[in-house]
C-alpha cells in the first residue's frame, strides 16, 4: 500500500480526522515538518485552500500543525498532504 493510499484508509484516517455532519465534513489534524515562521504557516494554509473541496485551514507555526476542514466527497485526505 503506498502513503497516500494509507492516508486515505479509514481506518487510519480515524488517527487524524473527524467527520462532522453525516460526513459531509471533515476535520484533520495534521503534524508538520520543516515549519519555521509564520509566512511559511501563511503559505502552508494558501496552498491547502487552494484543494478542491477544502472548506478551512489553519495552520499554526508554534504547535507545528495544522487543521484542515474538508468535504470528502470532493478530496482525499492524501489530497491535502
Amino acid at each position: 500500500m503506498t502513503a497516500s493510499a494509507l492516508l486515505d484508509d479509514p481506518a487510519e484516517a480515524a488517527r487524524f480526522t473527524r467527520f462532522e455532519a453525516g460526513g459531509e465534513v471533515a476535520e484533520s489534524s495534521l503534524q508538520l515538518s520543516g515549519l519555521h515562521c509564520a509566512a511559511c504557516a501563511g503559505l502552508i494554509e494558501a496552498a491547502l485552500i487552494a484543494v478542491p473541496g477544502v472548506v478551512a485551514a489553519d495552520v499554526h507555526p508554534a504547535a507545528s500543525c495544522a487543521t484542515v476542514r474538508w468535504q470528502p466527497a470532493r478530496t482525499r485526505a492524501s489530497a491535502l498532504v
